[in-house]
């Protein structure tokens, strides 16, 4: 609106210019006129004076020769009559003006004595000056008048400063009409363009005049948008981030089944390596169609829940089980879309397997023994109770048993406690090397009943650890009993504990039969037997190992094999070794090695 009346006053202005350009030239025009009628009035009288002196009492050729050089020189027109109106003298023409011989200038010079004409004639604007001399004769004169081009001529510099002056003019007052309006447009544009550049702090400067209350409406329309912003990019940035720190992945559709938000953990579950904002879902999986799943999906009521698998790696012959939860995105009251959660369901059914093979094996261990005991106790009942020496073998049959069962009932529940995280045990500071010599001493009459040759190293220091005796016992114990039980005759079990400035380590090795590489990996797992009917033969529960790890773990430690079929196996136990503060806290420690509880 401002620049629209800015433009109607620069044309005003414009006009006015002109205006006074055409009145001044206009003025000049006719003040040039009179000057050169004065001029030629001058001229005129002169004239007449002179040729009404005696040289000029006859018009013969020398006068009319001089007379000629005269009109030449003057460039003018001449006319000499006598009183009764003959022509004594007459050039006819100037230039290509020819003049004629009557003229209100001459009626006005026979009455009053001198007479002027300025008219049009032949085209052609003409003077006309007559002078009536003392001795009656009329001298006229003519020449054409001055034309406006000779005006521009003679004023052009005048007419340059006046036009310089005026545009000058024009130019200070548009420029106070739109400098304010200038002003705030540009502001309003750079807070503009910095709002799209992600800037919401720019503000337009202060404007004078009536546009300094626009510039506060408009800062206060940007705080309003700035602040709308602001905390919509906060919240966005939130749900960015948790969507991107989410196991689960999410994926966004359109009506068309066009992708509009793919996470990355959802590009990793389905095995999409490219762009996959505007892909169609039927495209993102080649294994796998998400089209149909989709749609029926978007034409359910609430959530929808399918399950797929998806193919490990481009080449790979593994295949990923994904469970998605769909829900219709709906706007004005119609289905825009459908958000889907993407979960990789693979723990999930490694715990139901794993649920499955416990609930098998363990059913399968406590029928093995119970079976057992039921033959045994029938035999007695159909009359061997009778025969004592019978009866006692039998006995001792249902005792070895019964012994298992209690071994296996109670592994169960050492290794549940252990999974649950029990902490509801005593904690202290335990000598690692100590309880290993302990273990060493006690399993020895094993050892020589099974012509095992069992060792110890000899520390120099003492070597601690942090945790609960009873269970770092049965670590320790567990594995030095495998060593020796799955050895051979002349074999030997070494055991050695050393130690670094973190760690503790408990190493056993021996030179039994042996694992095989492909049963490593599975060694640690509930109730795998490497020979199922030999672990059995001499009472273990397939949990030993189990246990062991779990210790190992819950202690913050881990627990590694190393074995080569038929040259013995070593396991390697590291726990995180204990250091005391200060000297006060060892001698703490000292007094009750293993009873402090938490």
């Amino acid at each position: 609106m401002r620049r629209w009346v800015a433009f109607i006053a620069a044309c005003a202005m414009l006009v006015c210019s002109l205006a006074y350009s055409v009145i001044y030239v206009g003025a000049a025009y006719n003040n040039l006129a009179a000057s050169a009628i004065d001029d030629l009035v001058r001229i005129c009288r002169v004239s007449a004076d002179y040729l009404d002196s005696a040289a000029f009492s006859t018009y013969d050729g020398d006068n009319k020769a001089r007379l000629d050089e005269l009109t030449g020189g003057l460039n003018v027109g001449l006319t000499v009559m006598d009183k009764d109106g003959g022509v004594l003298y007459d050039t006819r023409r100037v230039g290509n003006l020819q003049v004629p011989t009557e003229g209100e200038d001459l009626e006005e010079a026979r009455q009053n004595g001198i007479g002027t004409e300025l008219t049009n004639y032949r085209n052609t604007r003409t003077i006309f000056v007559s002078v009536r001399s003392e001795s009656g004769k009329i001298v006229r004169m003519w020449e054409p008048a001055p034309t406006r081009s000779d005006v521009l001529r003679n004023y052009r510099s005048q007419l340059f400063l006046l036009m310089i002056v005026l545009a000058v003019i024009c130019f200070v007052m548009v420029s106070l009409l739109v400098r304010e309006s200038d002003k705030l447009v540009h502001g309003a544009q750079q807070v503009l363009d910095a709002f799209a550049e992600g800037r919401f702090d720019e503000r337009i400067e202060y404007v004078y005049g009536k546009n300094a209350s626009w510039a506060r409406q408009i800062n206060a329309s940007a705080d309003r948008i700035s602040d709308q912003l602001k905390r919509r990019n906060s919240r966005n940035q939130a749900l960015s981030v948790v969507m991107n720190q989410m196991q689960n992945g999410m994926l966004a559709v359109n009506s068309e089944l066009q992708v509009i938000l793919m996470t990355p953990v959802a590009k990793n579950l389905l095995g999409v390596h490219e762009q996959a904002e505007g892909l169609p879902v039927s495209e993102l999986n080649k294994d796998v169609n998400l089209e149909p799943i989709f749609r029926e999906a978007m034409g359910q009521p609430g959530v929808f829940t399918s399950e797929i698998a998806v193919r490990e790696g481009r080449t790979g012959r593994g295949h990923t089980p994904l469970r998605l939860y769909i829900s219709p995105m709906k706007g004005d009251g119609e289905v825009v879309g459908a958000m889907a959660m993407i979960e990789d369901i693979t723990e999930l059914r490694r715990l139901e397997q794993i649920r499955t093979d416990f609930t098998a094996n363990v059913s399968h261990e406590l029928k093995t023994p119970l079976t057992s005991i039921r033959g045994f106790v029938e035999t007695l009942l159909d009359g061997a109770i009778d025969n004592p020496e019978m009866a006692r073998k039998f006995l001792n049959i249902i005792m070895m048993e019964a012994n298992r069962l209690t071994r296996l009932v109670n592994d169960i529940l050492s290794i549940s406690k252990l999974e649950a995280g029990d902490t509801e045990v005593s904690l202290g500071r335990l000598q690692l090397d100590k309880m290993a010599t302990d273990v060493c001493e006690m399993l020895q009459i094993h050892a020589r009943d099974k012509q095992v040759d069992l060792s110890i190293n000899e520390n120099d220091e003492p070597i601690y650890v942090w945790g609960n005796q009873d269970r770092l016992e049965q670590l320790v114990l567990n594995l030095i009993e495998n060593a020796i039980k799955y050895n051979q005759p002349g074999g030997s079990v070494r055991v050695s504990v050393y130690g670094t400035a973190t760690n503790a380590y408990f190493l056993v090795s021996d030179t039994g039969i042996g694992i095989a590489e492909e049963h490593l990996p599975r060694l640690f797992e509930r109730f795998y037997r490497v020979d199922k009917g030999r672990s059995r033969s001499m009472g273990g529960t397939g949990l030993g190992l189990a246990i062991v790890k779990h210790i190992a773990v819950s202690m913050g430690g881990t627990v590694e094999v190393h074995s080569k079929l038929g040259e013995g196996s070593e396991f390697s136990v590291t726990l995180p070794r204990y250091v005391a503060k200060d000297e006060e806290e060892e001698k703490q420690n000292d007094g009750f090695d293993g009873e402090e509880g938490v």
